[in-house]
């Protein structure tokens, strides 16, 4: 999914937290939380590609990924969500909890039926348990049962 729509969305839910609790902090971690977590695939680029350390447009393409055959990102996962959301209701952060919830719900949500993947991709769990292999996650790649 294009950055461009993770940013608008982020946005969206930063004006309604800003409106919601009169806290442009609020709204800086809204737009933090949901945009931000692309990094990933920054990083995970220049783990796969040291040499084109400074070829950021590469890094965003995502061809890198083909070309290592594996692709991890390790921000983008729904236990993390879980995990999140089980804590900050254990603890009563509803607020915070509420503020960095939703922006990530919404980027995983966005990848999640905007991205070319197969079966429950953005789950840690599955990638790990599919060796990161990019043939088994990618719709495109995947093999289809003869």
């Amino acid at each position: 999914m294009a950055p461009k729509y993770h940013f608008t969305a982020s946005f969206l839910l930063a004006v309604i937290f800003y409106y919601s609790f009169n806290d442009l902090n609020y709204s800086l971690i809204a737009i933090i939380t949901g945009f931000l977590i692309d990094f990933d695939h920054i990083l995970e680029f220049f783990y796969n590609q040291p040499q084109n350390f400074w070829r950021l447009k590469i890094a965003l393409s995502g061809h890198h990924f083909q070309q290592a055959g594996k692709i991890r990102v390790w921000f983008h996962a729904w236990e993390y969500l879980i995990i999140w959301t089980a804590i900050w209701l254990w603890q009563g952060w509803y607020k915070i909890g509420l503020i960095t919830s939703l922006p990530y719900f919404s980027h995983l949500l966005m990848d999640h039926f905007g991205n070319e993947t197969c079966g429950p991709f953005y789950f840690l769990l599955y990638r790990l348990k599919n060796n990161f292999d990019i043939r088994k996650l990618c719709r495109k790649l995947c093999q289809k049962p003869q």
